[in-house]
């Protein structure tokens, strides 16, 4: 596959006019209209402009599929990676004294982590059409527009590393721009240099070279991106390039000689040095005969010695106005600075008539300085990405006071709204979500907390997640939701135990109520059970739910039952008698329970020579008991009518007149 970009199709209409007005649907009622250069995109709900009559609603190529874009792999992969280090810059910016004036070297490196990730996901695209090739299967179209775009948008980035996150570089070296530019063009436009190699391979094997019309294609392409030492290689395959005096060792010479600008190097002597070989250049092309027979030589010299008019007869072997920006630079300016660029730019978007394409339109929006334009552009050429560019763009470009207008915290935050919006038609994605919507200014967490509420709880795996984010961000009504969203299932899944953990971590007065509800179903099923003559371990299960003790008064209870229940068994009897009681004085058991304290209490009114409960505790639950039975709801409080409940009621009240009678005789004033 050929590295060099191209343009990507089925680009939407989207400007009108000199200001233009941009449109689109999102998520159903929602839309973005562009109103002007000076003013900010509108954000309103509940109204779609349908335009003329007749016509359909304006909307962003990719926004309505999504959350298919965000199903391929280089999407995703994109999405996910740039995601890690959109928070390492968001701490960075936290952090910051003046989060609009952070450390462009801080900055440089984020911008870096992100050009990789741009970078990583064409050559994984790179890589499957390598593969598919050697099985003989084509690429899908949408996979090659993939791969086109991401290599723009790679373009685009790093033009903006050098006119905005290294400006300050620049302006401390003079803002000489011209060699940043020809690494650029290097790095991005590598299919001459990748042609020159294979050229070189050949060696011996090359066919004459003014035979060979890709021959000299190669080596003007290579001169425009100032690879003069790649040049004087393959010059050397030219029949005459051993013959001393001929045109083709001339320019090898020239070549070898060339002065760059190094990094500490003197301008002044540069320019003298500079001006010294340029002159001889000159003066080879006026004087030298043997050009005159070499046409495809002589326009390398006259490229080398700055004649203007070489770069209308070569505009034709370069791709896009900017390499032929950079040559019309190195050879006639290679001291021009990166805020002086405007006439030569627009004389190269002339020449190559490039004022109808969009991604060069952003190529020319970052040498003009203009970073709204930018923006925008950036906003129409990649919508189909949702937007990934400009937001993460923008966020960088902020951070190094790169100026916006009167607007741009708004246009920031509305960018970052619309990008999270599309990451939310994607369910997987949901987890990084919550990191752009608390970038979405004053309402950034209102939206998140709208966002979280939608988000289906498949698992408790997930109910978890959220939870986390929820703790992050403090939004407390919100966790306190999924939790009783998770404490219900748990309930109409019979997991008492897991839903006593959700309400428990809930504790809202909802929550509590509920947890009351579970502690009486829990006392209701232990008394069913010892009606059928079991025994269950409550102790066991109440252990499990200790964090809800403090919250509900029957939890407490039940945790203090335990406790009695424990006491007797291990023949702590005195301390059993007084948790029985304290049952009863503070009214802190259910009524319907009384009784089964009541036959709790047998074993203790019967313990062989100990006298536990003294004569007014005895009276006491001799009256408990006649209350119970004297009461409206005895059946239901006595359960009288299971079996052998009647004999367990009397066998209680024969024990409690026979210790009272004992606690009678054990009173030392009797």
């Amino acid at each position: 596959y050929d590295s060099r970009p191209q343009q990507a199709e089925g680009g939407s209409q989207r400007l009108g006019g000199g200001v233009g007005k941009m449109e689109s649907r999102r998520l159903g009622e929602k839309r973005a209209e562009w109103v002007g250069v000076s003013e900010l995109w509108e954000y309103r709900r509940g109204c779609v402009r349908t335009g003329a009559p007749g016509t359909a609603p304006l909307k962003l190529r990719g926004t309505e599929d999504a959350s298919e874009r965000f199903r391929s792999e280089a999407a995703r992969n994109l999405v996910n990676q740039g995601h890690s280090i959109f928070v390492k810059m968001k701490a960075l910016r936290d952090s910051a004294a003046d989060p609009s004036n952070l450390d462009p070297k801080e900055c440089l490196e984020i911008c870096n982590e992100y050009r990789v990730v741009l970078q990583t996901c064409s050559n994984g695209l790179y890589e499957r059409f390598r593969r598919g090739a050697e099985v003989g299967r084509m690429p899908e179209p949408d996979d090659e527009a993939e791969y086109a775009e991401l290599l723009q948008m790679d373009q685009v980035w790093s033009l903006c590393e050098i006119f905005f996150v290294r400006e300050k570089y620049l302006r401390k070296h003079g803002g000489y721009v011209v060699q940043s530019l020809c690494a650029w063009v290097k790095q991005h436009f590598p299919s001459a240099a990748e042609e020159a190699r294979a050229l070189l391979r050949t060696g011996e094997q090359l066919p004459p070279p003014g035979d060979a019309t890709i021959f000299w294609t190669v080596i003007y392409q290579l001169l425009f991106q100032g690879e003069t030492t790649t040049v004087h290689d393959l010059l050397g395959l030219h029949d005459d390039a051993h013959v001393p005096s001929s045109a083709v060792s001339t320019v090898r010479q020239l070549l070898d000689s060339m002065p760059t600008l190094g990094v500490g190097d003197g301008i002044t002597e540069f320019l003298r040095v500079w001006k010294l070989w340029q002159n001889g250049c000159q003066e080879i092309l006026r004087t030298d005969p043997a050009f005159d027979s070499q046409p495809e030589l002589e326009l390398v010299l006259r490229l080398l010695a700055g004649d203007v008019g070489v770069f209308d007869e070569l505009k034709a072997y370069a791709d896009l106005w900017c390499q032929l920006l950079v040559a019309r630079l190195l050879y006639t300016n290679p001291l021009a600075r990166f805020y002086d660029l405007q006439i030569d730019i627009d004389w190269a978007r002339s020449v190559m008539d490039a004022e109808d394409d969009k991604v060069q339109g952003l190529y020319y929006n970052v040498m003009t300085l203009d970073p709204f334009a930018l923006i925008k552009g950036s906003c129409e050429c990649f919508e189909a990405w949702s937007w990934w560019l400009p937001v993460h763009l923008i966020d960088i470009l902020m951070g190094l006071k790169v100026k916006f207008g009167s607007h741009g915290d708004d246009l920031r935050a509305f960018l970052f709204r619309e990008f999270t919006e599309h990451l939310m038609t994607e369910p997987s994605l949901f987890a990084i979500v919550p990191s752009y919507f608390t970038s979405c200014g004053n309402l950034g967490l209102d939206h998140l907390e709208c966002f979280l509420e939608r988000v289906p709880v498949e698992s408790e795996t997930k109910a978890r997640k959220l939870l986390r984010v929820c703790g992050l961000h403090q939004l407390t009504r919100l966790e306190q939701s999924i939790c009783r969203v998770m404490g219900r299932r748990a309930m109409n899944t019979g997991q008492t135990g897991s839903a006593l953990a959700w309400y428990t971590r809930a504790g809202d007065e909802g929550s509590i109520d509920i947890i009351t509800q579970l502690a009486n179903s829990m006392l209701r099923d232990y008394q069913q059970a010892r009606l059928q003559g079991r025994q269950p371990d409550l102790q066991r299960k109440v252990k499990m739910f200790l964090p809800a003790v403090t919250m509900s008064g029957r939890m407490e209870f039940l945790r203090d039952y335990c406790a009695f229940l424990g006491d007797r068994q291990f023949r702590r009897y005195p301390e059993a008698a007084d948790r029985m009681m304290k049952f009863f004085d503070h009214n802190v058991a259910p009524k319907w329970f009384w009784v089964e304290l009541l036959l709790d209490a047998l074993p203790l009114l019967e313990v062989p020579g100990e006298v536990v409960f003294s004569e007014a505790q005895t009276f006491a639950l001799m009256q408990v008991l006649e209350e119970l039975t004297t009461s409206m709801h005895s059946d239901r409080y006595l359960t009288s009518g299971h079996p052998g409940r009647q004999e367990q009621l009397e066998e209680l009240r024969l024990a409690l007149a026979r210790n009272l009678a004992s606690a009678i005789m054990a009173t030392p004033s009797r």
